[in-house]
């Protein structure tokens, strides 16, 4: 059971960078510094566990409009409905709707980027109850501007 639920806190920011008009951020051009951090609370009856995964991190030269452009399908996690948004010029707010293997998880994301447009903090929270077993997934994207793409 916990299987889904952590592939989805793991994998909730690297579908594509796909470019949307609506509810979305440009970032600067240049190379980017990327982190995601992911961390598990598991509760059944009496008894609760922690599970943190081990950070993924990457770099990556963004340098198209369609690259830099990060809307709201990039902060949900994969397979997951978005069910509203609510945006502003440095902000972008979703809740979200999972179902996997007949485990349904609600939950919201929440991204800030800069006024330089050059830094950007994303908190993800999922939340699931079934047959007695609560879980809890929390995710932390950080992504940082670090310099200018090399040139080839």
């Amino acid at each position: 059971m916990l299987k889904p639920i952590l592939s989805s806190a793991l994998l909730f920011a690297a579908s594509a960078l796909a470019a949307q008009a609506e509810d979305s951020f440009l970032v600067k051009e240049g190379l980017w510094d990327f982190s995601i951090n992911t961390f598990a609370l598991i509760e059944q009856s009496s008894e609760r566990s922690d599970m943190i995964d081990p950070p993924q991190a990457w770099t990556e030269c963004l340098t198209t409009e369609q690259d830099r452009r990060l809307g709201a399908q990039d902060f949900a996690a994969p397979g997951c409905t978005i069910e509203n948004t609510r945006s502003t010029a440095n902000s972008l707010s979703l809740d979200m709707r999972c179902v996997d293997e007949g485990l349904v998880q609600t939950g919201t994301t929440n991204a800030y980027l800069s006024e330089e447009r050059d830094s950007l903090h994303s908190f993800m929270e999922l939340n699931a109850q079934q047959n007695g077993v609560t879980v809890a997934v929390q995710g932390l994207m950080v992504f940082k501007r670090i310099g200018a793409c090399e040139a080839n």
